[in-house]
């Protein structure tokens, strides 16, 4: 969800920040995630989620955190 002011969503913050620490392509994240491999670039560039894809992403991060894994 876009802040009010207009900025890129904070949860993008935190895939982010998975990618790296995990060594996931931006579009292994979006294909493993929503069958969506254009997630993340759309993300950056300003694309809102809605709550029940988020509750995905935040449900994948939680796994890649506790498990290391996505799928």
């Amino acid at each position: 969800m876009m802040t009010k002011r207009g900025g890129l969503d904070p949860l993008l913050s935190d895939i982010e920040d998975a990618l790296v620490a995990y060594g996931l392509s931006a579009t292994r994240f979006g294909y493993l995630v929503a069958g969506d491999p254009t997630l993340v670039p759309k993300m950056r560039g300003g694309r809102r989620v809605r709550a029940a894809l988020r509750q995905k992403i935040e449900a994948a991060l939680a796994r890649l955190s506790e498990e290391g894994v996505l799928a």
